[in-house]
């Protein structure tokens, strides 16, 4: 359905709710019935087109009691009319241009077998013959109770039938004064039966069809909730980044592909230089906002797919990069203080520069068998506590001298 899932679950529920339910819903509901239900009736009719070729052909031995003086004719009609026309319209039911007019072989068929009967009725005399109209009374039954047509097909073919019936009556030599109207009232109940049975099948497939919706949109929303579950269980909830316990297993699948692989591994480790006097001087809201600043700078001057940023601890950000050698680790980090630099945050607290900078320690290696996979991170965060040594808003590579970012030449 092309309607918002809690939009959609109130009609459904407004639906089944009701006592009588409507045999036609509103759009776009009614034309995802008809679809799902065509698609159904495609198979339900091919089967039921093989079994009524095979059960219609069968009552040529009843002919052969109930019309003795036209068998010939009955058995032609069967076989060289209403057969062919049966199979034809499996045929073409089966064939995508056609499919959408599937009620419509249908309502033609109800007709085609009934009119034949009604036609032998007018050209036999035998007596026995005025029981010969049970056959539409089969019929009926088989098209709307066994292939569940549509009610509003079914009560379209029933009531030509009924009419036809009435009308040819005065033409049927073996039906008396007194048959023909009770055969009439015999035939109109059956019809109505069925058309009871059909309006209770098609009310019963469309609560179903409700049912199945409702049992759909719940199980989306459930997948949709552990999603956000599973998402929330893997980022920050502040910045959004991917918090440290998610970054712990991604750091340790990393480290064992970049050994396997010979290929070398970059980790920045990033601080906020004094953070702290900012959230006593500007507040904890403020701090919160600028956190997010930070980590979307970060994330965006991080440019690749298997990058990963993550928020380490309060004011710590680390950022892991694949087959990155130090040179390039170092040009990331660059890019990323520039960002932050650029935002011009007023941080007139810290005795380091009137904005929010940044220290960052910066190390790469290719990791080996005989390494921990904590000593890259302990590189970066050696270089980090040097930077913070050395003065703050610096870049420190872990095998490299200090990069002042402010007042360079």
């Amino acid at each position: 359905m092309d309607l918002p899932s809690p939009e959609a679950e109130e009609i459904l529920k407004c639906h089944l709710n009701r006592r009588a339910l409507p045999l036609a819903f509103d759009q776009p509901l009614e034309t995802h019935y008809l679809t799902r239900e065509n698609n159904r009736r495609q198979k339900r009719y091919l089967l039921s087109g093989i079994v009524a070729i095979l059960f219609y052909n069968f009552f040529f031995l009843g002919d052969r009691i109930m019309i003795p003086d036209i068998f010939g004719m009955a058995w032609r009609l069967r076989l060289f009319g209403v057969t062919p026309a049966i199979a034809l319209a499996m045929f073409l039911v089966n064939l995508r241009p056609f499919q959408r007019h599937t009620e419509l072989f249908a309502l033609a068929l109800m007709l085609i077998t009934s009119l034949g009967i009604i036609y032998l009725l007018t050209q036999s005399h035998h007596p026995n013959a005025a029981h010969y109209y049970t056959g539409i009374i089969i019929i009926a039954i088989f098209g709307n109770i066994v292939a569940r047509i549509r009610l509003k097909t079914a009560m379209i073919s029933s009531g030509m039938i009924l009419l036809v019936y009435c009308l040819s009556l005065a033409h049927m030599p073996a039906m008396g004064p007194e048959s023909g109207p009770n055969s009439a009232l015999v035939l109109f109940a059956s019809l109505t039966i069925s058309l009871f049975g059909t309006y209770q099948l098609e009310t019963e497939a469309r609560r179903d069809f409700l049912r199945e919706m409702l049992q759909t949109l719940h199980t989306h929303k459930l997948k949709e909730a552990n999603e956000e579950l599973t998402r929330m269980s893997r980022t920050d909830g502040l910045t959004g980044v991917i918090n440290r316990q998610h970054f712990d297993r991604i750091y340790a699948r990393q480290w064992r592909i970049s050994c396997r692989n010979g290929e070398w591994l970059g980790f920045l480790f990033i601080d906020i230089d004094h953070f702290k006097l900012y959230n006593d001087h500007y507040g904890h809201q403020k701090g919160d906002a600028t956190l997010k600043q930070v980590a979307t700078v970060i994330s965006k001057s991080v440019g690749r797919a298997g990058d990963t940023t993550a928020r380490y601890g309060g004011e710590e950000f680390v950022v892991l990069l694949p087959q990155t050698e130090l040179e390039n680790a170092h040009f990331i980090a660059q890019r990323i203080a520039s960002g932050i630099e650029s935002l011009h945050i007023e941080h007139t607290a810290s005795p380091t520069a009137p904005y929010i900078t940044l220290s960052i320690g910066v190390a790469s290696t290719i990791p080996t068998v005989n390494q921990w996979p904590e000593s890259l991170i302990k590189k970066a965060d050696d270089a980090l506590y040097q930077a913070k040594e050395k003065g703050r808003d610096l870049i420190l590579c872990s095998e490299d001298m200090p990069l002042r970012l402010h007042g360079r030449v």
